[in-house]
């Protein structure tokens, strides 16, 4: 099996797993983020590693999911590349929407926060008076998200970020943020979910409470790798 994943969305995959209470142990982590900083300064890696590291977890995990998903849309599914675009597709479209729907079928009345900061989504820094923070905005709305944490390497002022449960994934290009913008548009539901949010709040989100401060326990724990900003 030859399986390749550019290095950058590696890295915005691991930092996506950091964000969510994904079913992973404390070890598998850090082994996943070892064998990243490992390969930091390079283009693209060999994804079996990772496949296999997460095979030892006694949960699924979602470096499983991201296989399976990209190796759907491939001719070869034993030999392919994974993109930075595949993971902003895994992230932000209908698919990932799906399956939090699936584990919660009535999120989007009862939780839309939850269910909106669970996909990837398109977001700039900005100004609220003096205090930094981070936007989305469409042309339906605009949601303010607060107590952000954002990988220093990450860290520039203007452009598109990809944001996911609290945290800085990704720069995007502007093309990149259209392309998660349409996938976006094409969700029944989305829309009404948006609509009924207005900011959310990182620190005290139901029902994880200060989901803030156990990213980042987590971002600590692998310290080693990276400083992180927060908003």
């Amino acid at each position: 099996m030859t399986i390749k994943i550019e290095t950058p969305a590696l890295g915005a995959f691991l930092f996506g797993i950091l964000s969510c209470k994904c079913p992973i142990s404390e070890e598998n982590e850090q082994r996943l983020f070892t064998k990243y900083q490992q390969s930091r300064g390079t283009t693209e890696v060999d994804f079996s590693p990772f496949l296999e590291i997460s095979k030892q977890n006694i949960q699924r995990t979602p470096i499983d999911n991201l296989f399976d998903f990209c190796s759907y849309a491939a001719d070869d599914p034993a030999s392919f590349n994974i993109t930075g675009n595949d993971v902003l597709r895994y992230l932000g479209s209908g698919y990932h929407y799906k399956m939090v729907l699936a584990a919660n079928p009535d999120i989007e009345t009862t939780n839309p926060g939850l269910l909106f900061s669970h996909i990837l989504t398109p977001v700039r820094l900005s100004l609220q008076g003096n205090k930094p923070c981070v936007l989305y905005e469409d042309p339906q709305c605009t949601i303010q998200f607060n107590s952000v944490i954002i990988p220093d390497e990450l860290l520039h002022t203007d452009g598109f970020y990809g944001h996911h449960m609290g945290v800085i994934i990704s720069r995007l290009t502007d093309e990149q943020a259209k392309m998660v913008f349409d996938h976006q548009a094409l969700i029944d539901g989305l829309s009404a979910v948006k609509k009924s949010i207005k900011e959310i709040d990182f620190k005290k989100i139901r029902p994880y409470g200060n989901h803030f401060d156990s990213v980042v326990k987590r971002f600590n724990r692998n310290s080693q790798h990276f400083e992180t900003t927060s908003l």
